[in-house]
């Protein structure tokens, strides 16, 4: 079995999160990816937050008090 070490870590964690990803069917890959997206959001200040909703979905702000 190989070793994790400071060289190969890399290489093992994305052959890692290959597997992980190759074992997951659509459902769980949508899940996954929408609580990695809620979790990186939510470290957004509020102006960081609200600089990248108008960049790219404006629309999510429309209407919200």
């Amino acid at each position: 079995m190989r070793q994790v070490t400071d060289t190969n870590r890399d290489v093992i964690i994305e052959e890692y999160a290959g597997a992980i990803l190759d074992g997951m069917d659509f459902g769980s890959l949508w899940d996954f990816a929408f609580e990695c997206l809620v979790e990186k959001k939510d470290l957004l200040t509020n102006d960081a937050l609200q600089d990248e909703i108008v960049d790219y979905y404006p629309e999510i702000l429309e209407g919200i008090v």
